[in-house]
């Protein structure tokens, strides 16, 4: 989407935005460039969705495959595993989630990690070798470019490795591996799948709170690893999104304020992790719109 085709859609979100709080009985008291921005926001999140449905038709080297290739790419090197080595794919695609960089940091914890001890942690490497894990948690903690986790999970620590990898190891194996996990127990209705599958990873994995889970079954949707579709703005429990939901609709109750963000997705045809996505950024700045990398 052109720059002008942009602008001219965020005037028309803007509007259907109005109109859906005024049909609510909600108020519409913000600055009328504050509307702008959130559709400024929604349309960016959209354009991030669609990001991977454009790369996974290019071709795509296997370069990106190797964290110590100076072109990594966690994102393509997910999509050319898709239909190759599922395993692998899922497993790359929690541990992007888990580490929580975006391409800014070059990569640099994903690499440090998916390098692994003497080789590569793939996922048959970790899920057959679990020993490894705290001598490779030691080995970040110790390095002279010590990694850090992205905004997304700026609160976990390093010494969590173990217990979180381990964690989710076990979790695929009991459930007889990720084809079975994510396929063959899949549900027709991929919101009701996700709404089955969030509340397990959550509990079953240490330090997998809201934000990771829901993270992790949105980056599994759009890589096309699995069929779910967010079942709700899932604001209760979250901070950013609510603050955006709370800026928008004004102050309920956090179940009401996801039903109206609910709602105001529908109104606009998006779906709830676009809608999610998008209220979590514009709080930041609801009057200047700034793109937002995690």
């Amino acid at each position: 989407m052109k720059y002008q085709e942009r602008i001219d859609y965020s005037v028309i979100l803007a509007n259907d935005i109005t109109e859906y709080l005024t049909n609510e009985g909600l108020s519409c008291g913000l600055s009328r460039i504050s509307y702008e921005v959130l559709a400024m926001q929604i349309i960016e999140s959209m354009k991030r969705v669609k990001y991977f449905n454009a790369v996974s038709n290019r071709d795509i080297d296997t370069r990106r495959l190797d964290p110590q290739d100076t072109i990594f790419d966690p994102v393509r090197a997910i999509l050319y595993l898709k239909d190759r080595n599922y395993d692998e794919a899922c497993w790359l695609t929690f541990l992007l989630v888990y580490t929580a960089e975006n391409y800014q940091s070059n990569w640099n914890f994903l690499r440090q990690l998916y390098s692994g001890v003497d080789e590569k942690l793939t996922w048959e490497v970790a899920s057959n070798n679990t020993q490894i894990l705290p001598r490779l948690a030691d080995n970040l903690i110790n390095s002279q470019n010590k990694p850090k986790f992205g905004n997304h999970a700026k609160f976990k620590t390093l010494r969590d490795i173990p217990r979180v990898l381990e964690d989710y190891i076990n979790f695929v194996k009991v459930n007889g591996g990720h084809y079975n996990l994510f396929i063959n127990n899949s549900l027709e209705d991929p919101k009701e799948h996700f709404r089955m599958l969030f509340p397990v990873i959550r509990r079953n994995i240490h330090s997998f709170g809201r934000l990771s889970t829901f993270d992790y079954l949105s980056m599994l949707s759009k890589t096309g690893l699995v069929n779910v579709e967010a079942d709700n703005c899932h604001i209760v429990g979250s901070t950013g999104p609510k603050d955006g939901a709370k800026l928008i609709f004004g102050s309920f109750s956090d179940k009401q304020l996801d039903s109206y963000a609910m709602g105001l997705a529908d109104h606009l045809e998006i779906g709830y992790q676009e809608m999610e996505d998008a209220l979590c950024n514009w709080q930041k700045s609801p009057n200047v719109f700034y793109t937002y990398k995690g």
